[in-house]
């Protein structure tokens, strides 16, 4: 694994999110959380996850999907 002079992973697909904030200057990294997603519930590997961290999900997919209408959300690093 290695990082560039951007800060960012080699060799992987970028996907920037608008929901994503630059961190405040001079704040180092406190905290990582995983998590384990499927959209819809109970559903992985497909693309809806990385819609809804970039505003495309598209409520009429699924009823779920209407519970997330609005939601903002980022990841830093999507791995399917």
């Amino acid at each position: 694994m290695i990082i560039n002079a951007e800060g960012w992973l080699d060799g992987v697909r970028r996907a920037v999110s608008p929901n994503a904030d630059a961190r405040p200057p001079g704040m180092s990294i406190s905290l990582l959380v995983l998590h384990g997603i499927s959209l819809p519930p109970g559903c992985f590997g497909g693309e809806d996850i990385e819609a809804l961290f970039c505003n495309r999900l598209d409520p009429a997919r699924h009823a779920f999907y209407e519970t997330l209408r609005g939601l903002r959300v980022s990841a830093h690093l999507l791995i399917r």
